[in-house]
């Protein structure tokens, strides 16, 4: 029986709640989905596997099937629904049929004034329906819009948290293969982001995704010569202009993770600045 490492198991759940948050917007049925997806990575992980489930084979897994917003079609609704816009062309087009259709001959001239008055009005009527709708279909639209910012907002949150995570467990694998002694005192210390991006790939990846969700990342690394050294501490923050806040997750070497909350924009200090909330992830 193939066996999975917990920490497989918790990157698969983690992969599996973005999974579900998105396909929670666009109003699918979120419980099957997931299930459906989750057989079918674990029966793509255990096929090519004998044994032991790690993260890596799982990572391995997931890039061929895709990342969350691939896999639930979120990308493509970030795009906007045309529906509205449609219907609104479709007004449209019939206000233009309406005004250009040839006036049937009256039966007297002293007819054709009132006629042309009236076709006035009814181009009248069916403008002011049409701009009635577009209003309705910009208010509808934009309340939309901000409903998935929201939604994209703590999907951000989430891909934040699992990244510095993620470059922790890096840190350990950088600092265990010894690739770096600052001081030659033997003791082998961290990596700063350019040292770990030239030996895992994936590093640059992540970079390149939390910038697309309005996050920065930084790495704060102490040598092994300086006191408290070796260690390290992961930034990654977003500022929120309605808020006037700073989100930030930051992990270290001790394996703790914290979310902070900071008025204005980020500064990028490793320590906690006065008036600064902090929420410790488990």
């Amino acid at each position: 029986m193939v066996e999975w490492t917990p920490e497989a198991t918790e990157y698969l759940d983690g992969y599996l709640k973005q999974v579900a948050a998105l396909a929670r917007h666009q109003e699918e049925d979120v419980d099957e989905i997931v299930q459906d997806l989750r057989d079918h990575v674990v029966q793509e992980a255990e096929a090519a596997s004998e044994t032991m489930i790690t993260t890596d084979r799982l990572r391995r897994v997931l890039a061929v099937i895709g990342t969350p917003e691939q896999v639930s079609g979120f990308e493509s609704a970030l795009v906007g629904n045309g529906e509205g816009a449609a219907t609104l062309r479709g007004a449209v087009d019939e206000l233009k049929r309406s005004a250009s259709a040839p006036t049937p001959a009256a039966g007297a001239p002293h007819d054709r004034p009132a006629k042309r008055a009236m076709g006035f009005v009814r181009a009248f009527l069916i403008a002011a329906c049409c701009l009635l709708i577009g209003y309705g279909i910009g208010w509808l639209q934009t309340r939309h819009r901000l409903e998935r910012a929201y939604d994209a907002r703590a999907i951000g949150e989430v891909y934040a948290m699992q990244t510095v995570r993620h470059l922790q467990e890096l840190e350990e694998q950088f600092r265990g293969a010894e690739y770096i002694d600052e001081d030659g005192d033997g003791t082998a210390d961290y990596g700063t982001l350019m040292e770990l991006m030239e030996r895992f790939d994936e590093t640059r990846v992540h970079m390149n995704n939390l910038s697309k969700w309005g996050y920065t990342l930084d790495m704060h690394v102490t040598p092994s010569g300086v006191e408290g050294g070796p260690g390290f501490e992961c930034i990654a923050a977003a500022y929120r202009e309605d808020t006037g806040q700073t989100v930030s997750f930051r992990g270290s070497h001790t394996g703790s993770i914290g979310r902070f909350l900071t008025d204005g924009a980020p500064s990028g200090a490793p320590t906690l600045p006065a008036g600064q909330k902090m929420q410790v992830l488990p």
